[in-house]
C-alpha cells in the first residue's frame, strides 16, 4: 500500500528540515575554524536527499575544505 499525500508531505518536510539544519551548522561552525587571510578554507557543494530505501532516506552534503600545507615527500633517489 504506498503512503498517503500526508505522509509524502511529512517525509518531504522532515528531509528538508536535516537537510537545512546540515547546512546551517556548517555555516555557523566552519567560518570561525581557521585564522588564514585568503578567504575561507572551505566550499560547500551540492546538497542532496538521498532517495528512500527500506523506508529511511537521509541527505548528502558536499564540502571540499583545505587543509595546511605540511610541504610535499621527496622521493629519495635509488
Amino acid at each position: 500500500m504506498p503512503p498517503t499525500c500526508g505522509e509524502l508531505a511529512a517525509a518531504a518536510q522532515v528531509a528538508h528540515v536535516d537537510a537545512t539544519s546540515v547546512l546551517t551548522a556548517l555555516m555557523c561552525c566552519l567560518p570561525t575554524t581557521g585564522t588564514r587571510r585568503r578567504g575561507p578554507q572551505f566550499v560547500i557543494g551540492r546538497g542532496r536527499v538521498l532517495e528512500p530505501q527500506g523506508g529511511c532516506m537521509g541527505v548528502e552534503q558536499a564540502l571540499t575544505v583545505a587543509v595546511p600545507s605540511c610541504g610535499c615527500p621527496t622521493e629519495e633517489s635509488p
